[in-house]
């Protein structure tokens, strides 16, 4: 990763990526980690087979490298497309909210009531929403939902303003809801979301922070698990009942410990859920947000990358299914002022 992509060659410690696993030949995940360290026993995209699955990832930098394991019994293409990277020296601070929604174009929050056509572009309008400050933001993170969609796809999410890349933040297919988190530059205090489709799709944005001149810094951490409902790791029980949350302390791991932590990164998987249904990562003690950070579909594993402010040291995972499901979670870092 050094020196490609934008990432410097030296100075870098962590790097954020959107990573596609394209044309999987069998049921899999994919595990990103620093090069040169034993690989973790974590997960950080979810695949079935035929399948195309995007999920942003951010992964320590060793030696300037990262490296992508292929978790299954079959072969797959891999894509992975630079969207910013972390640094100790100068750079911007993150300030992490509570999810706030700045758009839904079912009834016409942040952009006209329609749905985006096949091959359409939607501006959306992100400094000053959403507890987005109106200047001096420099990108925002957003979890992004395509709702809907006609036709299977992909969104790409980029500057307003700079020419639309061939990359992929979020892929969908025909008929089935999919969300992810996306860090995005801001132009103009705008972003642009393209629809990659020839269908067409409702779309929703939340935001989830900011990065500006102040705020708190960002800390890789190699991947860590601190929730495991299977095994009971992180003090949640078994299991994840209906419409129930699973409260998990992360201010465990040693790393933490010592430091004024205000949010955390995480890789979130739903295992084995009975019915389909939604995921919301939220803060402890705080009321379940009113938006969700990621659906799920029976029977079928999903990964998604979260932020999520920390209370009391705890984070806190809400099932809205009418079924049990399994939740499993591991750090990769930790913003601290």
């Amino acid at each position: 990763m050094a020196g490609k992509g934008g990432v410097p060659a030296k100075g870098a410690t962590a790097v954020a990526l959107d990573v596609s696993a394209i044309s999987p030949s069998a049921t899999g995940h994919l595990i990103a980690y620093p090069a040169g360290t034993t690989r973790p026993g974590v997960v950080d995209l979810n695949f079935g087979a035929g399948q195309s699955v995007t999920n942003l990832v951010v992964v320590k930098l060793n030696g300037g490298k990262v490296s992508l394991y292929n978790a299954d019994s079959g072969t797959l293409n891999l894509a992975a497309d630079v969207a910013g990277y972390y640094t100790t020296g100068t750079g911007a601070m993150f300030t992490a909210s509570a999810p706030r929604r700045i758009l839904d174009t079912r009834n016409g929050l942040g952009a006209p009531k329609a749905k985006v056509g096949a091959h359409g572009t939607l501006t959306l309008t992100v400094a000053g929403k959403g507890g987005v400050p109106g200047q001096g933001a420099t990108a925002v993170a957003v979890n992004v939902q395509a709702l809907s969609p006609t036709a299977t796809g992909s969104l790409t999410i980029y500057p307003n303003g700079t020419s639309r890349p061939a990359t992929a933040a979020l892929s969908f297919s025909s008929g089935r809801r999919a969300a992810s988190l996306a860090i995005v530059r801001l132009v103009n205090g705008k972003i642009s979301i393209y629809n990659g489709s020839s269908g067409t799709l409702d779309l929703t944005a939340d935001v989830v922070g900011y990065y500006g001149s102040g705020g708190a810094t960002f800390l890789p951490v190699g991947p860590t698990r601190v929730l495991d409902t299977r095994s009971g790791l992180g003090g949640s029980g078994q299991t994840v009942l209906s419409h129930a949350a699973a409260i998990t302390r992360v201010m465990n791991v040693p790393a933490l410990a010592s430091a004024n932590v205000t949010a955390v990164l995480l890789q979130v998987s739903v295992l084995g859920p009975q019915r389909s249904g939604t995921l919301t990562a939220f803060a402890d003690e705080a009321r379940v947000p009113g938006v969700v950070t990621f659906p799920f579909v029976a029977g079928q594993a999903v990964t998604s990358l979260v932020i999520v402010p920390i209370v009391n040291g705890n984070v806190d995972f809400y099932n809205d299914s009418s079924g049990t499901t399994q939740v499993v979670a591991d750090l990769l870092g930790f913003y601290a002022e």
